[in-house]
């Protein structure tokens, strides 16, 4: 499990990372992290970072063509669910 903090200035102090650090070690999302919250993003799911981090394999070449873009989708998606079944 992973606990999401956006870091915004109010919610975010060393007693907050510090408190996340130990009941959440290395499973937080968040300014100050080991998971960095991702620039320009305030509104991103827990399930949209950990997916969109798995699926950068389909935009890390330019895709040319739809059949090569579902081609890589595909892949990704059987990547993550193969991750899925080692956690």
């Amino acid at each position: 499990m992973y606990f999401q903090h956006d870091g915004v200035p109010p919610h975010f102090s060393r007693t907050v990372a510090a408190h996340l650090d130990r009941h959440f070690p290395q499973q937080w999302i968040g300014h100050g992290g080991c998971n960095a919250w991702p620039p320009r993003s305030p509104d991103l799911t827990p399930l949209g970072y950990c997916i969109w981090g798995w699926m950068d394999i389909v935009y890390r070449v330019k895709v040319q063509t739809r059949e090569v873009l579902l081609e890589r989708i595909l892949d990704a998606a059987i990547t993550i669910r193969t991750k899925c079944v080692e956690l």
